[in-house]
């Protein structure tokens, strides 16, 4: 695939003021402020090019990718419910859990 993202785990933060809210990983923090109506945002890389091009791919992609994960979730639920338990769909589930509600603001 050669996607060179920055590995997780990457957290949300408070910026400096109420408005701005940013994504931290160990070499990348990209900070976010303004409103619905004049959104805006900064980087402040620590790598090359390339990485930062497949990190804004990496979040560009982020809404279809939890879409993805709440339909793989449905899918394995009925799967699970018509078929019968099986180990590696309950891990499936446990951690496709944790992540959404990581999205839907249950932790950071």
């Amino acid at each position: 695939m050669g996607d060179k993202f920055t590995p997780g785990p990457w957290k949300v933060f408070h910026a400096s003021t109420v408005r701005q809210l940013g994504i931290e990983a160990d070499d990348v923090s990209i900070i976010v402020w303004g409103n619905e109506n004049e959104p805006d945002m900064g980087v402040q890389p620590d790598n090359d090019p390339e990485t930062m091009w497949a990190n804004a791919r990496l979040i560009a992609a982020a809404p279809e990718l939890v879409e993805a994960l709440r339909h793989g979730v449905a899918v394995v639920r009925g799967a699970s419910n018509e078929f019968g338990a099986h180990p590696a769909w309950d891990n499936f589930l446990m951690e496709a859990g944790s992540v959404l509600a990581r999205i839907d603001g249950a932790a950071s």
